[in-house]
């Protein structure tokens, strides 16, 4: 794990939420976007991710939200 330098200030509207994301340098180190969908993940496997280059890459997980366990408001938005 490595630690990447942030830039940090307090949020305009309270004054109060310290707020943060990585310093601009950090985001032209990095390539293109890429994702993948539906792909199971078993422990200790490898997948390989078509179009990535270089030694390492970063990976996020979004969420997985059963659709009826929504407010029904919140439902029709993402199924319209």
């Amino acid at each position: 794990m490595q630690g990447i330098p942030r830039t940090l200030a307090l949020d305009s509207k309270t004054g109060v939420n310290l707020i943060e994301w990585p310093i601009e340098e950090v985001d032209a180190l990095r390539g293109e976007q890429l994702s993948m969908t539906d792909v199971k993940l078993d422990a200790g496997a490898l997948v390989e991710v078509e179009g990535a280059a270089g030694g390492q890459v970063s990976a996020t997980k979004g969420p997985e939200i059963a659709c009826c366990s929504l407010h029904p408001h919140l439902k029709n938005q993402l199924q319209n």
